[in-house]
Order: C-alpha cells, then sequence, then structure tokens
C-alpha cells in the first residue's frame, strides 16, 4: 500500500499556477459564478487580484475558442472573438513596430490604441472570410484576386493606413519591406473602424476585443503605464457610441484600475465584473486538475464509490477532497476541518482567496509529503499541509515585492516584529520616513490586500490586522500556531 501511495503521489499534477503555460486548460476549466456576467455584453472591464483567473478566462478565448464558445454559448454568426496583449501581439508587423511608435516622449496612445484595435479587427474579419490568408501581407499580395471580397476596403484601408508614407514618418519593417507611417501620429483611424462597424452591423455580428496583460505594459516605467491604460479606457468610453459593434472586455488587476485617473470613470462603475471564488469554486478547480490523471481518477472513484460523473457534484466535493488531502492538520475534536484551515490562510486582507495560493498550497504539501508518513485514506499528510503553509507565504510575498516595488521598504519594516495587529498611528509610525507614507501609506497596502480592516470601515478604519497568509512572509514572529 506504501509503495501504491507512492505511485499515487508522483502522479498528482495540481497544475501551474499561470494559465498561459498550462497544458489543456480547456479539460481544466470552470465556470465560475462570475463567469454568465462577463457574458454581458455590456461588462468592459474585468478585475481581479494577481491569480484571481482573469488570464485563465482570457486564454479559454485565445486558445481554446471552441471550447469557451461552447461553453458560454455563443455562435459564431454572431459574436466574433478577438484577444489581445497589447502592440507586441500583431504578427503581421515586427515584434518592435509598435514599440517605434510607443517610445516617442509626446506618444499619443489615444492614437495608437486606435490603430492597433483597427489592424487586430480588421485581421479578425478577413480570417473569419472564407480567405485562408492569415495576415495583411497576404491579404494585400491578392487583393487584386479578390475583388468581390466584401472586407475588401476594410483590408485596402488598413493596409494603406500601416503602409502610409507621409514625410518624417517612422520606419516600420512588415516581412522585409521597409514602410514609413506616422509622422506625428496623423494616421486618422477613423475611417477604417467606421468600416468595420459598418461591417459589422451588415452581417448582424458583434466584435468582442478581449486585452490582457496590459498591467505588463512599461513595466519599467509606473507613470508610462498608467498613461497608457488610462489612454485605453479613453478609447473605450470614445467606442461606445462611434463603433457600439466592438465591444471591449478589458482585464485589469483591482490595484492598477485603482490608481487610474480620466475624465467619466465612474461611467464604468456599472460596467465591471470583479472575479472572487468561494469554496465550491475553489474545491472544484482543484479537484478538476488532480482527476485528469487516470490513476488518480481510478483510486478516487475506489476510495469513495462514486461513479465518475458524480464526483464534481457539490454535494460530493469535500467527500472527493478528503480522498487527496487529511481531514485535519491537527488531530482532536475541536480541531478545524482542513478545508477551514487552507481557506484562512489563503485569504488576504481584502476577503479574497484565489486559485493561485490554492494551487501552490497543493503542489508544495505534495513536495512535503516525500518526507512525511502517509495517513489513512488520503494522500497529503496533516503534517505535509501544515509545512507548505511556509513556502505559500513566502512566495506570496515574494510575488508582492515585485509586484508592488514602492512598497519594498515598508513590507521589511515587519520584519522580526511580534504581533500582526497594528492600530492605524502605529502603522504610521513605523513606515516614518517612507514614501508612500500617512493614509497613502495605508490606502496602499490595503488596497493590495496586505491589511485587514478591523471594524469593516476599509481604509478608514483605526485597527488593522496582518492576515495569515503574508505572516510568515513578512518575517513576523508570532507566537502559537501559524
Amino acid at each position: 500500500m506504501y509503495t501504491d501511495k507512492l505511485e499515487l503521489l508522483d502522479a498528482l499534477k495540481f497544475g501551474n499556477v499561470d494559465s498561459e503555460s498550462e497544458e489543456n486548460l480547456d479539460s481544466k476549466f470552470i465556470k465560475t459564478k462570475d463567469f454568465n456576467e462577463f457574458l454581458n455584453p455590456q461588462k468592459a472591464l474585468i478585475l481581479g487580484a494577481k491569480g484571481s483567473g482573469k488570464s485563465a478566462l482570457f486564454q479559454m478565448f485565445a486558445k481554446y475558442e471552441k471550447t469557451a464558445r461552447e461553453l458560454a454559448n455563443i455562435k459564431e454568426n454572431e459574436v466574433l472573438i478577438v484577444t489581445g496583449t497589447g502592440f507586441n501581439d500583431v504578427k503581421e508587423l515586427q515584434t518592435d513596430d509598435f514599440k517605434k511608435l510607443l517610445v516617442q516622449e509626446d506618444a499619443n496612445f489615444d492614437s495608437i490604441w486606435e490603430l492597433y484595435i483597427a489592424i487586430k479587427v480588421a485581421i479578425k474579419l478577413g480570417v473569419t472570410g472564407n480567405y485562408s490568408g492569415e495576415n495583411l501581407t497576404e491579404f494585400c499580395k491578392y487583393l487584386g484576386a479578390i475583388g468581390d471580397y466584401r472586407i475588401l476596403s476594410i483590408l485596402r484601408q488598413a493596409w494603406g493606413m500601416v503602409i502610409g508614407t507621409p514625410p518624417q514618418g517612422i520606419e516600420i519593417d512588415i516581412k522585409g519591406a521597409k514602410f514609413k507611417i506616422g509622422g506625428k501620429y496623423s494616421i486618422d483611424t477613423q475611417d477604417i473602424l467606421v468600416e468595420i462597424n459598418e461591417s459589422l452591423e451588415s452581417e448582424n455580428l458583434e466584435c468582442w476585443v478581449l486585452f490582457d496583460k496590459i498591467d505588463e505594459l512599461f513595466s519599467d516605467n509606473y507613470e508610462k503605464r498608467k498613461l497608457c491604460i488610462e489612454s485605453l479606457f479613453r478609447t473605450y468610453l470614445k467606442f461606445v457610441n462611434r463603433f457600439p459593434r466592438i465591444r471591449f472586455k478589458i482585464f485589469l488587476r483591482n490595484d492598477i484600475w485603482s490608481t487610474l485617473e480620466f475624465v467619466n470613470k465612474s461611467h464604468i462603475s456599472d460596467k465591471c465584473v470583479e472575479l472572487s471564488w468561494d469554496e465550491k469554486s475553489l474545491l472544484e478547480m482543484i479537484l478538476k486538475r488532480v482527476l485528469n490523471d487516470d490513476k488518480i481518477l481510478e483510486y478516487v472513484i475506489n476510495e469513495t464509490a462514486l461513479n465518475k460523473e458524480e464526483l464534481l457534484l457539490s454535494v460530493n466535493l469535500r467527500t472527493v477532497f478528503y480522498t487527496i488531502f487529511a481531514k485535519q492538520v491537527y488531530k482532536g475534536r475541536r480541531e478545524a476541518n482542513v478545508v477551514s484551515w487552507l481557506l484562512a490562510r489563503i485569504t488576504d486582507g481584502l476577503k479574497g482567496k484565489y486559485p493561485r495560493e490554492f494551487i501552490n498550497f497543493a503542489a508544495y504539501a505534495k513536495e512535503e509529503q516525500r518526507a512525511e508518513r502517509f495517513e489513512e485514506n488520503c494522500l497529503l499528510s496533516g503534517t505535509a499541509i501544515r509545512k507548505a503553509f511556509s513556502k505559500v507565504s513566502e512566495v506570496k510575498c515574494n510575488t508582492y515585492l515585485s509586484e508592488f516595488p514602492l512598497l519594498k521598504t515598508h513590507f521589511e519594516r515587519f520584519r522580526g516584529r511580534d504581533t500582526a495587529r497594528y492600530t492605524r498611528e502605529q502603522l504610521v509610525e513605523m513606515m516614518s520616513g517612507l514614501e508612500p507614507e500617512g493614509d497613502d501609506m495605508i490606502r496602499a497596502l490595503y488596497e493590495t490586500g496586505m491589511l485587514e480592516a478591523e471594524h469593516g470601515r476599509g481604509v478608514a478604519d483605526s485597527d488593522f490586522e496582518i492576515p495569515k497568509l503574508f505572516r510568515i512572509g513578512l518575517g513576523l514572529v508570532l507566537r502559537g500556531r501559524p
């Protein structure tokens, strides 16, 4: 039996925390309660913390469109899906073509976003128009042979827009041919966008443009990134009335959204979906991943006496979960069950609990189990789960240090302290001499989920507590259990 469990332990696969490198994501993806809200054409902003599943949702439509359409019940003759990650994913241009526009000090981000969107949508229209070409170069090569092509004028204008040669333009290399574009960003994309919108209307189509990874644009230049993302939202507000057939779905981190400043930002408040996870969705997510392995599937069926179709039913999730995980970390009638224990330790100060930390917890517990004795009726012992928590907390804090470099020194001032609770005044005094300071500092820590408001008054609270998720990683020295 011990050997069998080692074999099963090897077969346990919890998957990757980043959806881009996840194999067969379509077989592991689950529809959370936010999925149907995301499908509402009026919803334009999808907010979530790092690891909340934004990119998984995006990747489903980018890489597994057929499965995504089936889950969403979206027909190809009703909605076109265009996905973009911002400027470097237009294969028709060399990877640095848009960068040549963006590096200009007076870069007009509004015009650049319009150009980017026009090219992406025109290409999608071409690909779905029963023409085998996959890029603008091929389209233009055969323009003379497809005079009756329904979007010929759109493609012709797109190409003309890209290779226009105004004096003093910026040189761009397209498949080895050098052209100039832009002058002082004088390209007017309005004509092509009008024709795209008219073409969509004539075919009774909508086009959804999904944007992900825009928080990674200008990662080394905070101010330029902020200007660029603010520009995207201004562009969205323009499109709502001018080009209503082109709808935006922008995936963005909560903390970045809170820093943005642009006219009519409040108009987007009712067009937002904030991704959240509950116990049911997290258990279903982790179990759907492990049950992809035939050995684990057979083991779980034998342990539970359930049929394959019954394993992921809500009523059976805990039963199945406890064939993999021990039921308790600490033995005893009054001790918490493992599900409650785990969820309490992946919850941030804003009450968010996300797949990234849950997957990490499971993966690190598997690593720890190799040095531990197996418990009866499960594969991951309570001891292995408990030991994994330190790594989860450390990785979370290290991740935050890279995501929020302005708070690095603030994080370090918690190291060695023997309490997780602080008054507002204590925090201000502790962080004296650092920027941000005072209320701005508390807001920054609170909005990243590092502080929990003890009295439920949010950032205006008088007392705060560091959630369990961050305590070990921050270097707090606390008595008692982690």
